[in-house]
């Protein structure tokens, strides 16, 4: 065979492995192009987040999670101001030194809900709850003896107001805070407190759970 034979039957064979390597060229320039595409559409695809049908909660919401939704409620509390009054006494052989003072005093009830057990809550028929809470209980006592309400000093005999009776204010002053907290409140105004606790605690759950459902709330001193 010539060399011009040779050269024919050759030629086929370079020009498919040319055409071979210009294909493996271009799939190794196209790949990263195609990485690159397909990285920035997963970047750019909306995450989709499974929401819950919008059924009627109302038939759906179970017992733990109101419980647990009162328990969200923590610490209720109500304020109720007052007036409370002390008075300083001192009598001796040559007369008696009095102060009296009265101030305004402010008290808050509350109701702790953050380890209401499980079985506070007592379904109805109706299909709500009756949830039985701690009766509230005073938390703080906060006098406000820079603009007392009313001050009388006196004194008889040989003592004299300006000095004595200045001293059983100032006394009057000291004591009037443990006056305070040991002062009971009348039975009418407990009733308020008890009332305005059970309102907030059924407006707040109310609010909270957003169902529908009748809440009654009790005390379990009832």
């Amino acid at each position: 065979m010539t060399t011009r034979e040779l050269a024919d039957v050759a030629a086929p064979r370079r020009r498919w492995r040319d055409r071979a390597f210009v294909a493996l060229v271009l799939a190794v320039l196209a790949s990263p192009a195609l990485l690159l595409l397909n990285w920035t559409d997963e970047r750019s695809a909306p995450v989709t987040v499974a929401t819950p049908s919008s059924g009627n909660s109302a038939t759906t919401k179970p017992a733990i999670d109101v419980i647990a939704v009162t328990r969200q409620l923590k610490l209720v509390t109500v304020r109720i101001d007052s007036i409370v009054r002390t008075t300083s006494t001192d009598p001796r052989w040559n007369g008696t030194a009095s102060a009296t003072l009265e101030a305004k005093v402010a008290y808050s009830y509350g109701v702790d809900l953050s380890d209401l057990p499980a079985s506070a809550l007592r379904p109805i028929p109706s299909g709500g709850y009756v949830i039985v809470i701690p009766p509230p209980q005073r938390l703080s006592t906060e006098v406000d003896t820079s603009h007392p309400v009313n001050e009388v000093v006196s004194a008889t005999g040989m003592r004299f107001k300006r000095f004595s009776g200045q001293q059983q204010l100032t006394a009057a002053h000291k004591t009037i805070y443990d006056r305070a907290k040991s002062q009971p409140l009348p039975p009418q105004t407990m009733t308020l407190v008890r009332q305005q606790t059970a309102e907030q605690v059924q407006m707040l759950l109310g609010n909270l759970l957003a169902d529908g459902r009748t809440i009654i709330v009790r005390f379990s001193d009832d």
